[in-house]
């Protein structure tokens, strides 16, 4: 299994809840620093989010900084529910 398929199924995984944080703190752990628009793409690709919700959650999950206000931002940012996008 190639590292993108890895992080596509640790990301599944995550966000099967439907929340977006639980998703964001799968990629801080298992996702690569400095990736941020690549990482956007692959949640695109993933969970059909907009580019807007899609950046929010690939920089707050690059970010070292992890609060309740910056989960309440994070949340409030992408409306989208999270679930497989099947092209």
């Amino acid at each position: 299994m190639s590292e993108s398929e890895m992080l596509r199924s640790v990301l599944r995984a995550a966000a099967t809840d439907g929340d977006v944080v639980e998703l964001a703190l799968a990629l801080q752990t298992h996702g690569q620093r400095g990736r941020v628009t690549r990482t956007a793409g692959l949640l695109r690709d993933e969970f059909g989010l907009t580019i807007p919700e899609a950046l929010a959650i690939a920089a707050w999950a690059d970010e070292s900084g992890d609060d309740e206000q910056s989960r309440a931002d994070l949340r409030s940012q992408v409306q989208t529910l999270l679930r497989v996008h099947t092209i």
